[in-house]
C-alpha cells in the first residue's frame, strides 16, 4: 500500500543503562524542522523519440506535488474515438476525445495511491468526491463517478472549471473517505483541454499557478522530474478553460 512515508531513519532507541550527557535533557535553541511526509508518485509519458516509458519517484505529500495525480478514481471511463475506455488502461501515446479539440494524444499519464486514514496524510488527500450516476442529466454521470483533490469539473453556468469538491451539496455529490486504498491517475495532453469521465466534463492536468510556489531550485527540480515529457511548465500552453482557482495556494506547499 501506498502510504505516504516519512524522510529518512527512525531515531536509535535509547539503551536502558546509556550514561546520559550532562546537557542531554537541555532544550535546543535550534528550531526543529518539520519532516516532509513522502508518497510514491508513478509517471507512463510520450518519450520524443515516440516510445512509450514510465518512472516513480519519491516526492512530499503535499497538495504541490499530489494535485497532479488525484484526480479520476480507478474504474474511471474515459471518452475516446474507440469508445469509453477505463482510465487506468489508457497510455500515453493512444488518443482520447476531447470536447473542443476533437480527438487528441495523451503525453502524460500520472498515478499513485490513496490510502484513507494513512497517517500522517491530510484530511483532504484522503477525501473523495462521489457523483451519483445520473443526477446531473442522463448518463452524466454513467456510473458513479469518484474524483479525488486535482480533480475539476466544467459548470457551463459558470464558465470555468470548479474543484469537485465545491460540488458536494449531500444530494447529488458527496464527500466520501473510501474504506480501502484507492488508485487514482491523471492525464495531460500537448494543450489544456475538457475531456468527458463517465459523461461529464472534466479538464486534464494543467499546473496553473502552481509555478509561483517553485521557489526553491530542489523542489522546481524535483517537480519538474515528474513531467518528463516537457523541460519546463510553459511547455504546458496557457490555460484553455478559465478556473476557479485562488491566487494563491490553499494551503502551504512547501515543507522544508
Amino acid at each position: 500500500m501506498n502510504r505516504p512515508l516519512p524522510v529518512g531513519l527512525p531515531s536509535r532507541p535509547a539503551v536502558a543503562n546509556q550514561t546520559a550527557r550532562p546537557d542531554a535533557s537541555r532544550p535546543s535553541d535550534r528550531p526543529q524542522r518539520t519532516r516532509p511526509l513522502m508518497r510514491k508518485y508513478e509517471v507512463a509519458y510520450l518519450a520524443p523519440n515516440g516510445d512509450g516509458a514510465t518512472i516513480a519517484r519519491l516526492a512530499p505529500a503535499t497538495p504541490l506535488f499530489e494535485t497532479p495525480f488525484m484526480a479520476m478514481a480507478r474504474g474511471t471511463l474515459i471518452a475516446t474515438p474507440e469508445g469509453p475506455i477505463a482510465i487506468e488502461d489508457i497510455q500515453p501515446g493512444m488518443a482520447i476525445s476531447t470536447v473542443d479539440s476533437g480527438a487528441q494524444t495523451v503525453l502524460w499519464k500520472g498515478a499513485t495511491t490513496v490510502v484513507p486514514g494513512a497517517p500522517g496524510q491530510t484530511e483532504e488527500a484522503g477525501r473523495f468526491t462521489r457523483i451519483a450516476a445520473d443526477t446531473m442529466g442522463l448518463n452524466r454521470p454513467s456510473h458513479d463517478l469518484l474524483l479525488g483533490m486535482g480533480a475539476r469539473v466544467f459548470r457551463a453556468a459558470r464558465d470555468q472549471m470548479i474543484d469537485a469538491q465545491d460540488l458536494i451539496d449531500g444530494e447529488t455529490a458527496f464527500s466520501v473517505s473510501p474504506p480501502s486504498p484507492v488508485r487514482v491517475f491523471h492525464l495531460a495532453l500537448r494543450h489544456h483541454a475538457r475531456i468527458r469521465a463517465c459523461g461529464i466534463e472534466v479538464e486534464t492536468f494543467h499546473p496553473g499557478s502552481a509555478g509561483k510556489s517553485l521557489y526553491r531550485p530542489e523542489i522546481k527540480a524535483l517537480y519538474l522530474s515528474l513531467f518528463p515529457h516537457v523541460s519546463g511548465l510553459d511547455e504546458f500552453g496557457p490555460l484553455r478553460i478559465s478556473r476557479d482557482e485562488p491566487a494563491e495556494p490553499k494551503s502551504p506547499l512547501l515543507l522544508y
